[in-house]
């Protein structure tokens, strides 16, 4: 593969995963990262990956920071922060796939059944009390510090809460911004970060711009409960992905 049809590549891995961010709130990893390891493998994908994530939060964060609610997100962001050391440790004393396999079952579960409520006419009458941001949040930091997969008690907590889509978008980005500065603190100490990392961010700068303005359109066109039954059908895609990994 020559240098341009890798960054082709590299980019329209990058502009889906994006996409997909922007228009649910989560699940730009679950795109673009299987891509990008295929193409320039573990460690450069997951260093590209880290400050892709940094960046697509801020653009994200820059469009809908009118809809911000600080009120719940430092609470999920400050949870997070502590969470994500005792994630490290979990790293190191517990079997990967027990955590992960636990996650994406409890996500197939939430995932399809609040889908089957949703499109036979029912609602789910559960709601979340304010307080729950602390612990779902110290969950968050704990899955993204271990496994880098902090978005699913933050998509529970959101879904509950019942956020409406361009709070639940932007409220989400927050902590995603959060662990990424730490993931990306991490990156550089291992030596992930080389030249080629930061060119290949820069230039797909544009293409995050450009996801970013069609999801939010796409969030705008429509309702609330349509919005709500992507991000059950997005969970289910991700329990599964997670059994499969």
């Amino acid at each position: 593969m020559t240098n341009a049809s890798l960054l082709i590549a590299v980019g329209a891995a990058i502009f889906f995963g994006a996409l997909i961010q922007s228009t649910v709130g989560f699940g730009s990893a679950l795109i673009a990262m299987p891509l990008l390891t295929r193409l320039l493998g573990l460690h450069e994908a997951t260093a590209l990956f880290g400050v892709i994530s940094m960046a697509m939060s801020v653009v994200l964060l820059a469009l809908g920071h009118r809809r911000l609610d600080l009120r719940e997100s430092w609470q999920l962001n400050v949870a997070a922060i502590l969470g994500v050391p005792v994630g490290l440790w979990v790293l190191q004393v517990a079997p990967e796939s027990f955590v992960l396999h636990g996650l994406g079952a409890l996500l197939l579960i939430y995932g399809g059944g609040g889908l089957w409520l949703s499109r036979s006419g029912k609602r789910i009458v559960l709601s979340a009390p304010q307080w729950l941001a602390w612990p779902m949040g110290f969950i968050s930091g704990i899955l993204g510090g271990a496994y880098n997969t902090n978005g699913p008690p933050l998509v529970v907590y959101g879904t509950l809460r019942r956020w409406e889509p361009e709070k639940f978008r932007v409220t989400l980005q927050t902590v995603f911004f959060t662990s990424s500065i730490a993931i990306a603190l991490g990156h550089a100490s291992a030596g992930f970060w080389h030249s080629s990392t930061f060119v290949q961010a820069l230039l797909c700068l544009p293409l995050l711009w450009l996801a970013a303005q069609i999801g939010r359109r796409l969030t705008t066109r429509i309702d609330a409960t349509t919005f709500v039954r992507w991000v059950y059908a997005a969970l289910i895609v991700l329990g599964v992905s997670l059994l499969a990994r």
